[in-house]
């Protein structure tokens, strides 16, 4: 059984250049993973953009860092597109962060759109896992990333790629920031390592 996890902090673009990456996998549509969406927080001097899923209709989680700096009115949201397309754009009503957010750990935002979503083939909320999944099982990361580093915006394509679930113990050797909140993955060097998660 496959089960479908997200890096929700593909990366940050510095200098209103795009340079977010997701390395390896395919080029693929958003008809395929229609419960993604992006996040961008515009700001003068750094501008975020992070990946979310859809809860439902007008609810998006996305990651906690990423919307710090950004209020309800600059944050903008693109759903429904295979590409980076403003004019996809929407508007958030409200912000929530975790109240235990702290750095990397519990890293977790709640958005509340303006307008409700229309459901189509492009547009779909994810389904929730009611379990945490072993080592070793498969799951697919998704996102809008950069392949190369001439931050060409042609280039910047939504791609999935396949890895495996990791042991945490064996991950925190490695990564001593990990939490019991956050699950590893790997697959022969493609694709984020960690991965945040969320409990009730």
């Amino acid at each position: 059984m496959q089960w479908i996890i997200f890096y929700l902090s593909f990366s940050t673009i510095y200098a209103k250049q795009l340079d977010m990456r997701i390395v390896g996998g395919k080029e693929t549509t958003i008809e395929k993973v229609p419960y993604l969406v992006l996040v961008i927080c515009p700001n003068i001097f750094i501008t975020t953009s992070c990946g979310g899923v859809l809860l439902n209709k007008n609810t998006v989680v996305t990651a906690a860092h990423c919307v710090l700096t950004c209020s309800k009115y600059d944050l903008i949201l693109i759903a429904g597109s295979t590409t980076v397309d403003l004019k996809y754009g929407h508007k958030i009503n409200s912000i929530k962060i975790h109240p235990k957010y702290h750095e990397m750990d519990n890293d977790i935002a709640i958005l509340c759109l303006t307008f409700n979503l229309k459901y189509s083939e492009r547009i779909q909320p994810i389904s929730i896992a009611n379990q945490l999944y072993p080592e070793g099982t498969n799951a697919m990361v998704s996102g809008w990333g950069d392949t190369s580093d001439d931050h060409d915006k042609q280039k910047i394509k939504l791609r999935i790629v396949n890895v495996k679930l990791i042991n945490n113990h064996y991950c925190k050797w490695m990564d001593p920031l990990l939490t019991e909140r956050q699950m590893c993955t790997a697959n022969d060097g493609y694709g984020p390592c960690r991965v945040s998660i969320t409990h009730g």
